[in-house]
């Protein structure tokens, strides 16, 4: 059996958030390359106790054969609650507290606000009248920072807790200035960037060691979603950092992000519903040899606090296909133990993603057969999906 690793106590408050280590260390690498779909966070509860979750190990068995668990609170304490038992590993889940990609909503998300809600936003620009007037006064009062659909992502991430989401938007304030993200929007604005991967900064250079598409003309859901792909098995993080330098990726992956929030403000009112991102993460050609800790820890460091701080309530679904077969076999072992909150954001599918009915309902038959046809004229080393994918991209 693999060796479990224990989470440290983290901080109450905001500073609770923090990912999660795995065994071997080697948490970092999945984080790396799948982005917001293989974070997790921790939160203190109203009387400060540290709800610790098990977070996917089904997900994170599929490359590290391991189910990592998270440490529970003290038997008898503030926020404990019985462990359940499998085959010798022992978790304590929570329905009601787990927070998946930071923030995650009921059923029926993508629903603009109702009365109470639409309340509760004037209600959230009273409280943050002082913040909203300064950004007015700087000309950096955007839609998709300041506007009725972000304050909504905002509340709803926050389990409609006033205090809390004035505390997450002022957080996210202070990170937007010190990281500049005004500004990198002003210019994306003035020179018509669109979400595209082509149009990101560094992104031809990029392509020499990693897989990613993402275009919100052509990738989409049939609801409405944008769509994004990585190929997990083309990321050379070690030469990416050898070569090309830390600092394109960062810029690429700061643009990248600010600019799926402007899109999907935009996409939100042209829709009249909460629009969201659904991403695919292809485990094909994975493995535990392929990241370098080095590049992990970059971003940690520099990408993790725009992730968490800036983006709420933007994720719909990851799903993650290709999975071998160990790894599918776990979650589904698990899964009915799962907080139900994760159980709908996170699909861990195999080689035969086109059969399961919930991939076919939220990512279209079409895209899919754009997947399984990528799958058969693969030509690179690794087996990703990329070639139909660039074909798409180009049409």
């Amino acid at each position: 059996m693999a060796v479990v690793s224990r989470a440290p106590v983290v901080p109450r408050g905001l500073a609770a958030a923090a990912p999660f280590p795995l065994p071997w260390g080697q948490g970092a690498p999945l984080r790396s390359c799948a982005g917001d779909c293989l974070w997790a966070a921790w939160r203190t509860d109203r009387r400060g106790a540290v709800c610790r979750q098990a977070a996917i190990g089904a997900a994170l068995g599929a490359t590290m054969a391991a189910a990592p668990v998270l440490r529970r609170p003290r038997r008898g304490g503030p926020g404990f609650r019985q462990p359940i038992q499998w085959k010798g590993l022992t978790a304590a889940f929570s329905r009601q507290d787990c927070r998946w990609l930071g923030h995650t909503a009921e059923a029926r998300d993508d629903a603009l606000a109702n009365q109470a809600e639409a309340l509760q936003v004037q209600k959230m620009r009273a409280l943050l009248s002082g913040e909203l007037t300064v950004l007015e006064t700087r000309g950096h009062a955007f839609a998709h920072t300041t506007g009725d659909i972000f304050l909504l992502r905002v509340l709803r991430g926050h389990a409609h807790h006033l205090p809390q989401a004035c505390a997450w938007y002022r957080e996210c304030l202070r990170i937007r200035k010190e990281r500049h993200l005004d500004e990198l929007h002003l210019s994306m604005e003035e020179h018509g960037v669109d979400f595209k991967y082509g149009r990101m900064p560094h992104a031809g250079a990029l392509a020499a060691y990693s897989t990613i598409v993402f275009d919100e003309n052509l990738w989409r859901t049939p609801q409405g979603d944008l769509l994004l792909y990585d190929a997990l098995g083309d990321f050379r993080t070690r030469e990416l950092v050898k070569e090309l330098g830390w600092e394109p990726c960062r810029e690429f992956q700061e643009a990248m992000l600010e600019r799926r929030l402007a899109v999907l403000d935009r996409m939100s009112r042209e829709q009249g519903r909460l629009a969201k991102a659904v991403r695919i993460f292809d485990c094909e050609g994975t493995s535990i040899w392929s990241y370098d800790k080095g590049f992990c820890d970059l971003m940690h460091r520099d990408m993790d606090p725009i992730s968490h701080g800036t983006q709420c309530e933007v994720v719909r679904a990851n799903f993650i296909i290709n999975t071998p077969w160990f790894g599918t076999k776990v979650y589904n072992l698990l899964k009915h133990r799962l907080p139900a909150r994760m159980e709908r954001v996170v699909h861990l599918l195999g080689s035969d993603f086109m059969e399961n009915e919930q991939a076919i309902q939220m990512l279209g038959e079409a895209n899919l057969r754009t997947l399984a046809k990528g799958q058969e004229e693969e030509v690179r080393p690794c087996s990703s999906t990329a070639p139909a994918l660039r074909a798409v991209q180009a049409t």
